[in-house]
């Protein structure tokens, strides 16, 4: 929850600074990105100290730093957690969207083929989706103007996930008619309820490094 309200904050000081060209919530958004990759790299010295790096550099070598940072962030976080869900289909792991429908049809002691395969699937589009959604912010900050970069970036670009997700249950409706939910707003209200514990164990996941075996077989 104080992720998600750091982001909405992030977003509005990011839309406020392009709009009006105030300086405070220029300063405030960058000083907000910086400590949000910081808290979000936790433990990840190594990237931390890139992070702390690449700012410096940016820095030393271009005239308006704080506004590539802000240029970079929606096209660097789409592909952050492209990179993340698409760790998870390396062989001996377990897909983010095969785990997150093992949750949603009630922790089975394993999924059939057909999800599993559909799973692994929905994985890589969701992989496309946002690597997409990065080229076209990247695309935008090289040509656009400020402002309309920022509408599109900040603003009208978090349609696409939404989209995506709409387009991918009908289909899923289709290849996966017989689901343990009732329609798509109970599907979604499952998915909130897993959120804290899909979020511990793709973290612990991610920081451990350990074979992606079914959670079910985990202590």
């Amino acid at each position: 929850m104080i992720a998600l309200v750091a982001a909405v904050v992030y977003l509005v000081l990011v839309h406020g600074a392009t709009l009006t060209g105030s300086q405070g919530l220029h300063l405030a958004a960058v000083a907000l990105l910086v400590v949000g990759l910081l808290v979000m790299l936790h433990g990840q010295r190594i990237l931390q100290l890139l992070l702390i790096l690449a700012v410096a550099g940016l820095i030393g070598f271009t005239d308006d730093p704080g506004q590539w940072l802000l240029y970079a962030a929606p096209v660097l976080f789409p592909l952050m957690i492209a990179a993340g869900i698409g760790r998870s289909l390396l062989p001996g792991r377990m897909p983010v969207i095969e785990r997150m429908m093992w949750h949603v049809n009630g922790c089975p002691e394993e999924l059939d083929r057909q999800h599993r395969r559909y799973a692994r699937g929905v994985t890589l589009y969701w992989c496309l989706v946002l690597v997409a959604m990065a080229l076209m912010n990247g695309l935008l900050a090289i040509y656009a103007d400020p402002v309309t970069w920022s509408w599109i970036s900040n603003i009208a670009s978090y349609a696409v996930p939404v989209l995506a997700m709409l387009a991918e249950y009908a289909v899923r409706s289709l290849c996966l008619p017989r689901q343990a939910y009732r329609n798509f707003f109970d599907f979604m209200i499952r998915l909130i309820r897993l959120g804290p514990t899909l979020a511990r164990e793709l973290a612990a996941d991610w920081r451990d490094d350990r074979s992606d075996a079914s959670p079910a077989t985990r202590s």
